[in-house]
């Protein structure tokens, strides 16, 4: 009896924890993706007109992260694959906001289902933050006729190992994106060096027929 009622319990805890990881997935049509909302983070209102998505994370005082999904609409001229290493970095240390220093940590390449998409990891210190770290990836996308831009942020103010800890929230969060159609595959049109990346586990996943929801592959250094 006492092994029928522990089994009985192991199933309804399966049950509600799957229940709980569906309920956690938020459609964004408009744009033709969705994406899991990771566990302990609260959906708050954006405060711009281009931010889709803002989420927030709180610990203890002067501990605080936001994730948020920014689009744009994107310059055909624009080929994100043919961006050097170099270049992609003087561009993130230029992303002062009150004349700090911006120190960039590492930065990568990979694929998101089939887009060329840049990522890199940044500090700074500012007056009324103090210590604070960012995770960003940016990639384009056709969706509808419409070529958009997006860049998806971490936004870690604290120390390094809240950082660390958002950050592997961050990563689960970039893989768990269902595009609703297969967008045009990129590839870059000039030869690329190969980047240092972090370890980031790689997912493998078997060959997905079009117009399907696939999920997110990320891979470690230059995929070309």
């Amino acid at each position: 009896m006492q092994t029928r009622m522990q089994h009985a319990t192991v199933v309804v805890t399966i049950l509600l924890a799957a229940r709980v990881a569906s309920a956690q997935f938020h459609d964004i049509p408009e744009h033709g993706f969705r994406v899991n909302l990771p566990l302990g983070w609260q959906r708050i209102e954006a405060l711009s007109g281009n931010t889709i998505l803002e989420l927030a994370r709180t610990d203890t005082p002067g501990k605080e992260a936001r994730i948020v999904i920014v689009t744009f609409l994107a310059d055909e001229g624009v080929d994100l694959s043919r961006i050097c290493r170099d270049d992609h970095i003087r561009a993130l240390e230029s992303g002062s906001i009150l004349g700090e220093k911006v120190s960039v940590l590492n930065v990568g390449r990979t694929q998101v289902t089939g887009i060329h998409a840049l990522w890199g990891k940044t500090h700074r210190n500012l007056p009324s933050r103090g210590s604070t770290y960012e995770y960003t990836y940016e990639f384009f996308r056709e969706y509808r006729g419409v070529r958009k831009g997006f860049t998806i942020r971490l936004t870690s103010y604290g120390d390094q190992n809240w950082f660390q800890s958002n950050s592997v929230a961050f990563d689960a969060f970039i893989q768990s994106i269902r595009f609703n159609q297969r967008p045009r595959l990129q590839r870059p049109t000039a030869p690329q060096a190969q980047w240092q990346t972090d370890p980031i586990p790689i997912r493998t996943q078997p060959p997905q027929p079009p117009r399907k929801p696939v999920q997110m592959k990320i891979t470690e250094g230059d995929p070309f």
